[in-house]
Parts: C-alpha cells; structure tokens; sequence
C-alpha cells in the first residue's frame, strides 16, 4: 500500500579521525609504553637496592662493617689489606684471610636471602695492576 518511505540525513558529521591518524595514534603509543617498560625494567626497584638498615639488623657488626666499606668505595673495588684492619691485630694473616673469606661468604649469603636472586653480591678478584693483591667488589 504505498511506497516505503526512507529518511536519510542531508549533512553528515565528519569523524573526529581518520583511519590513517588512528593508526598514527596506536602506533606512537605502542612505541611510548615500549620505551616505559625497557627504561623501567633497567633501573632498580626499591626492593633491589640496599636496605643498608635492615642489613644492620640481619648481618654481624663485623660483616655488616666491611660491607659499609666495599659499599663506600663502590664502583671502585676494595682491596684485601684494606678489610683485614677490621679483624683482631693479634691474628696471624691467613687467619684473617681465613676469616675475611668466612666473612664473604656468610655476606653472600644473607644478601640472597634478602633479596632472593642466586647471584654473587661480593666478588673477590686480583687486583689489574698488581696481580698478587686481591680486591673485593660489590656487583649489587
């Protein structure tokens, strides 16, 4: 009965963008959260760094000493001589290189109990120049 009738607008509202800028859009963000995440995945958590306070509380005053020093001196290593004048004078030196190296390795292993990884934190190694002095390192 009749014609159907159909109704259509005579102006039509542009879209706010286009395709070709919405892609633009979603690819210069995809790029920008990228970068986000590389440069803060690179840089220490909090949780990573040293909580120099509760190392107090977990580690020996000696440990927790020589520690305070290789940390000072970090990036610069920390030669053996050095750390020894924290142990008892009266000791002949192999024990305190006995000592010292008990020392380290009781310092390693807090730390990876701390901060959970299985890496070394303190790394004993010869001296560049003067091969015969050892030096202890921190590799946080």
């Amino acid at each position: 009965m009749g014609s159907p009738l159909a109704l259509s607008s005579l102006y039509k509202e542009p879209s706010l963008l286009t395709p070709m800028q919405l892609t633009l859009i979603g690819f210069g963000l995809f790029i920008f959260l990228g970068l986000l995440y590389f440069y803060f995945r690179n840089t220490k958590t909090s949780s990573e760094e040293l909580n120099m306070a509760m190392l107090s509380e977990m580690l020996p005053k000696a440990e927790y000493d020589i520690l305070v020093l290789i940390v000072k001196q970090h990036p610069a290593p920390t030669p053996y001589p050095d750390i020894l004048n924290y142990f008892e004078p009266n000791l002949t030196y192999e024990s305190r290189i006995k000592k010292l190296r008990v020392a380290l390795d009781n310092l390693n292993d807090s730390m990876k109990k701390i901060y959970g990884s299985h890496k070394q934190y303190v790394v004993s190694q010869k001296n560049k120049d003067d091969r015969r002095v050892k030096e202890v390192k921190y590799v946080g």
